[in-house]
């Protein structure tokens, strides 16, 4: 989540209002310190719905230059326009723990499972991760019944979440 980060936004924003249908919903993880300069790159593209949180459980990020203990992530949520609040309300905030089996920069699939049974359509949900690292959003979705596709540009990380959805898929074909 460095300054330098900031232009996968813009790619990211580009890449949402191309291909999220009508009322397709954008979440990001985001850090913090550009969280102005995230809005408006992807306000410029796609309608603002809200920003919800992840709590962390084990311990606080230092965040040193802004002399705070960082207790939470943010992921904001973008919507293509028309606006349609399609999901019931739900809280804002979720707990997890650490999640780094994978790869470093692992996301608990717990997270990605409370946001995506709340807000995806109950029926023929289509998710895109374009940044899937090694895929939790991915196997979450999988776990729901979504379609689901992702990309990495780490070639590692992503034959570790292919290698994660195939586990995944091999559950559900013995259950």
């Amino acid at each position: 989540y460095a300054e330098s980060d900031l232009l996968l936004y813009e790619g990211l924003a580009d890449v949402a209002s191309r291909v999220l249908k009508p009322s397709g919903l954008l979440l990001s993880y985001c850090g913090n310190m550009y969280i102005p300069q995230i809005h408006r790159i992807l306000g410029e593209k796609l309608e603002y719905i809200w920003t919800y949180a992840i709590r962390h459980t084990r311990g606080n990020k230092t965040i040193e230059n802004r002399k705070v203990f960082q207790s939470y992530k943010p992921i904001v949520c973008y919507q293509k326009a028309p606006i349609n609040y399609y999901w019931t309300p739900f809280v804002d905030m979720t707990s997890s723990g650490k999640s780094k089996t994978y790869h470093e920069w692992e996301q608990p699939e717990m997270e990605a499972e409370y946001f995506l049974s709340h807000l995806a359509p109950k029926k023929g949900a289509t998710m895109l991760d374009c940044m899937m690292g090694s895929g939790s959003f991915i196997v979450a979705g999988h776990r729901l019944g979504m379609n689901c596709y992702g990309v990495d540009v780490d070639t590692s990380a992503y034959a570790t979440a292919m290698a994660r959805v195939d586990k995944e898929e091999h559950k559900k074909s013995a259950a």
